[in-house]
């Protein structure tokens, strides 16, 4: 889980600590299924995939009493108001019950070869394994490289929303074949 940059994480302001803290208990509290790209023995990539991304996150972050109050105690203060009222503004308060791809990231020494695709492919693979009707991504408008590889394969724009100034898309993939017309 180390592989999973704390600076790229909707708990960025939180903190380090809550961002490494959430990672960690996604994966060990079973909310979450971490792929891992190796060269060499060198983690080159990594994704995080969830059948329900709202059980994650109170699974990963506030599962009991004892929970909450480590994440009230090492979250950073300002951090906390700043993620709430971005919550609001991007008009994202209520996180839906789905299947997601939480996070896909490539090291930079490792792009252009067709990592982030083949990580891709094996979280597409576990949700079809796991009988998931559909999945989401968010991902950033202009983040070309990741919009290439979600929209070659057929996910497709089911919200748009300004969130810290950045334009981002949920981009949606489903599982089912599509109606043939009659």
């Amino acid at each position: 889980m180390r592989n999973l940059p704390p600076g790229e994480s909707e708990f960025t302001q939180l903190g380090r600590r809550v961002v490494e803290r959430f990672y960690r208990n996604a994966v060990a509290r079973a909310a979450a299924v971490a792929f891992c790209a190796v060269d060499g023995g060198a983690v080159c990539g990594a994704v995080l995939v969830t059948r329900n991304v709202r059980a994650m996150f109170s699974r990963a972050l506030l599962l009991d009493a004892r929970d909450a109050a480590i994440f009230v105690a090492s979250a950073e203060p300002r951090g906390l108001l700043g993620a709430i009222v971005t919550k609001v503004r991007s008009r994202a308060v209520l996180m839906p019950a789905l299947p997601e791809v939480v996070y896909l990231m490539v090291d930079a020494r490792y792009r252009n070869r067709r990592i982030g695709k083949l990580l891709n492919a094996r979280a597409h693979a576990w949700f079809l394994e796991q009988r998931a009707p559909f999945y989401e991504v968010n991902v950033h408008a202009d983040n070309d490289a990741a919009c290439r590889i979600y929209f070659g394969i057929g996910h497709r724009v089911v919200r748009e929303y300004v969130k810290d100034g950045v334009t981002t898309y949920t981009l949606r993939k489903d599982m089912r074949p599509a109606e043939s017309p009659e």
